[in-house]
This record gives C-alpha cells, sequence and structure tokens, in this order.
C-alpha cells in the first residue's frame, strides 16, 4: 500500500512524527490523487500531536499557524506546504484526559469531510482508513457525500468543489449530490467573489469545461453566481442557448476572457451580460 507514494519530504514528516511518539495520516485530496495516481497539489497530514509539539518537532524549518483557532500548522520544506493538522476535537486537553482514542477521532471526522472520495487516510502501519466507502466510490467513479444538505449548508463551496471534481475526474456526481445541490444553490450567494472565481476557473480550465458549465446550469448554480436581474437574463438565455455548442468551451483554453465571453453570450444574450464576476475573472 505504501507504493507509490512518493515524496520524500511527505515521508521524512510522517517519519518524525512517528518517532517523536504522535499518529500520523495523510488525507484528503492527496489520498485521492495518490490512489488515482494523479499529482498531489497539496499535501495534508493529521495527527494526534497538538500545535504546540508540532512545532517543537518541526522547530528547525519555517512554520505557519493557520485556521481556526490556529488548529494547523503548515511547513514550507523545498518550496512546497505540507499541512499538519491536529486530529479531531480541538480541546485537546479535554480529549486526552477522557483518553478517546485518536484513530476513533479520525474515522468520525473522515465521516463529515465533503465527499467520500475525498474521506480516505492513509498510515504506513495502519495502511487505509476508510469509514465512508471512498475506495468504492473511486472505483465506479461516483462523486458522492454522506449527508450532502448538511455538507453544503456547513459551506455552500462545495457545490461549485462538486462541479469542478466531476469535471477534472470524469466523474459522475451521485443523485443525492444533484438534488441537494439544486435545493441550495441559493447558499452559493453567501460565498465571497474571491472564493467563487477560483473553482470557476478551475471548472473552466479542467478536461471537461463544456460539461462544468453544463453542470453549473442544469443544477441551478448559474443563475445565483452569474445575474443580477435573474428572470430576465434566463429569458433571453432561452433564445440564443442552443445556437453554440458548449463543446467549444473545450477548445479556448487559457483564455479566461474568451470563455466568459462566450459564456455570456450563450446564456444571457451579451458578454456584459455574464453578471458580477465578469470583470473580476477577466482580471484574474
Amino acid at each position: 500500500r505504501s507504493r507509490g507514494l512518493g515524496d520524500v519530504y511527505k515521508r521524512q514528516i510522517l517519519q518524525k512524527l512517528k518517532d517523536s511518539g504522535f499518529q500520523s495520516f495523510l488525507v484528503g485530496g492527496c489520498v485521492r490523487d495518490l490512489l488515482l495516481k494523479r499529482v498531489v497539489r497539496d499535501w495534508d497530514i493529521v495527527t494526534d500531536a497538538i500545535p504546540e509539539q508540532i512545532k517543537k518537532i518541526f522547530n528547525e524549518y519555517k512554520t505557519l499557524m493557520i485556521g481556526k483557532s490556529f488548529q494547523t500548522v503548515t511547513i514550507i520544506l523545498n518550496h512546497k506546504p505540507y499541512q499538519i493538522s491536529a486530529i479531531g476535537n480541538r480541546n485537546s486537553k479535554k480529549r486526552y484526559k477522557n483518553q478517546e482514542d485518536p484513530l476513533n477521532i479520525l474515522k468520525n471526522n473522515l465521516l463529515c469531510r465533503d465527499f467520500t472520495i475525498n474521506a480516505i487516510a492513509w498510515n504506513q502501519d495502519k495502511g487505509l482508513l476508510d469509514p465512508a466507502q471512498g475506495l468504492r466510490d473511486l472505483s465506479q467513479k461516483t462523486l458522492r457525500s454522506i449527508n450532502p444538505d448538511i455538507r453544503f449548508k456547513e459551506d455552500p463551496l462545495r457545490m461549485l468543489r462538486a462541479v469542478r471534481i466531476a469535471c477534472e475526474l470524469a466523474f459522475v456526481m451521485s443523485t443525492e449530490i444533484r438534488k441537494s445541490i439544486y435545493t441550495n444553490a441559493f447558499l452559493i450567494q453567501h460565498i465571497s467573489p474571491e472564493r467563487i472565481r477560483e473553482e470557476i476557473c478551475l471548472i473552466l480550465d479542467s478536461p471537461d469545461a463544456s460539461q462544468g458549465v453544463l453542470l453549473l446550469k442544469k443544477n441551478g448554480l448559474e443563475r445565483y453566481i452569474f445575474s443580477l436581474d435573474r428572470s430576465k437574463k434566463i429569458q433571453i438565455a432561452k433564445k440564443g442557448s442552443k445556437r453554440i455548442s458548449l463543446s467549444v468551451f473545450n477548445h479556448i483554453k487559457q483564455d479566461l476572457a474568451v470563455q466568459l465571453a462566450l459564456w455570456g453570450r450563450i446564456n444571457f444574450g451579451s458578454c456584459q451580460d455574464a453578471g458580477i464576476f465578469y470583470i473580476p475573472l477577466v482580471n484574474y
């Protein structure tokens, strides 16, 4: 199971935590990408050490404290960030006092992650932890979530991530996720333009950008992202949306301005009517 895990710095971090008497696991998207034999962009590690102990263990490296209540320590090695987070209960003293098993805490936390394929953890001694059956969904190329309504209300940006991951991996979103996105699409209005912009850029740069545009439209997200006067622009969109095939989005990569202009023309009848994110996205 350790074959192909690569990245000598990541292995050094895991070994250093183990040598210091702590358990540690790779978790989330990095495990997913390793299993799919994709390039890992971000390395996420969880451990039963508390942040102060993590900083002490890696005191010879540059470290940054991030996240709510500074529960995540980022270590910079070879110009790459490695995020190390405390497992589970933020009240570490209470956790140790009650002698809660860090492994059980980790399994419970994995069940609360956004998607099952991001809810897999790996440790060299214990192998893969998969309480949400993410391995099954990986093999079936299915994007699934446990309690998607709750997950999307916790962070509405996850709805855009669902579209982006489906396009990047050529996965099919489960019926439950699609229904939940359609029901909760209006919540995306509470997310900052900067966060939305980042996900939209990744969707348009994915291997199947046309599918991304279609999913945003079919699942009700588009109207809450790109339109201020929604009812009027949706009516305009119906007149001209069939004139241009969405497949053209897959042939104009690396030119975000053209993609957005085309998007505005197809769906809103005008490049300028692509909504409040048109100008920020062009300048991205």
